[in-house]
Formats: C-alpha cells, sequence, structure tokens
C-alpha cells in the first residue's frame, strides 16, 4: 500500500466562501496561520498560568506504548496531578503525554482566551476541543 502526499497549502487568512469551497468541501487540509492571531490565549497560556487555573486535576499520562490487544483501547499508562505534569515536562524529558485532553472541561474560564472561528467550520472545533501535551521523548501513533 502506498501513500500519494501532496503538500499542504498555508494561508494567512481565508474567507469563509473560500474556505468552504476550496478546502471543507473537497476535504483537503489547510494551514490557517492567522487563525489564532488576536487570541489572548497567545499570551496568558504559559505553563506557570495553565498550572494556576487547571491546578491539581488528575489527568491521565500515556506513554509510548504500541497497542496491545490484550488492553483496553487507549487505556493510560498513569495518572497525575495536571500542575505536576506540567513541571514534569519542562523539567526534564519524558515519553509520557496528555492526549485529547478536554482542558475547558477542567477550566472554563479558558474559553474567554479563545475565539472558535465559527465562520469557517460552524460549531465542529467547539464540539471537540482536545489539547496535546507532550514531553521531549513522547510520540503520538
Amino acid at each position: 500500500m502506498s501513500f500519494i502526499l501532496h503538500p499542504i497549502d498555508t494561508v494567512e487568512s481565508i474567507s469563509p466562501a473560500d474556505f468552504k469551497k476550496n478546502y471543507l468541501d473537497p476535504r483537503r487540509p489547510l494551514v490557517i496561520k492567522g487563525l489564532t492571531n488576536n487570541w489572548a490565549a497567545r499570551e496568558k497560556w504559559t505553563p506557570e498560568y495553565l498550572k494556576q487555573v487547571v491546578g491539581s486535576k488528575v489527568v491521565p499520562l500515556y506513554d509510548n506504548s504500541k497497542a496491545d490487544p490484550s488492553k483496553p483501547i487507549n487505556s493510560s499508562a498513569a495518572e497525575m496531578p495536571f500542575d505536576d505534569y506540567i513541571d514534569l515536562i519542562m523539567t526534564e524529558p519524558t515519553e509520557l503525554r496528555i492526549f485529547f485532553f478536554n482542558i475547558f472541561k477542567q477550566a472554563p474560564q479558558l474559553l474567554e482566551d479563545i475565539a472558535f472561528p465559527k465562520e469557517l467550520m460552524g460549531g465542529f472545533l467547539e464540539s471537540m476541543p482536545s489539547m496535546f501535551f507532550g514531553g521531549a521523548n513522547s510520540v503520538t501513533f
């Protein structure tokens, strides 16, 4: 099996009509570099700030293990308070990562720092907000 790879288009911004016609409807990927230019999160969301607002809520951590049919799908390798995990990845390499983490359930006030691009994708991004945090040695499959 082989894949035909194509470069992914990159734009600074795009109109909703052009996005729908050229990318959403034909299901082509696009990088929109300027999409978050006006988000307060770009300045506010430092590791220290995230530790402060999410705090010690326990989060599941995943390692670099391959899928194992004897284990439940997407079972975590460990758990740790969020603030301790941020300290870990800031101080030493680790393969542990936070995977598909809905940070807004833990700290809804963070929603004030972003603006979902409803004009581009309706409510799709709002329905699936996920964050990924990873240490220097973590990988995803």
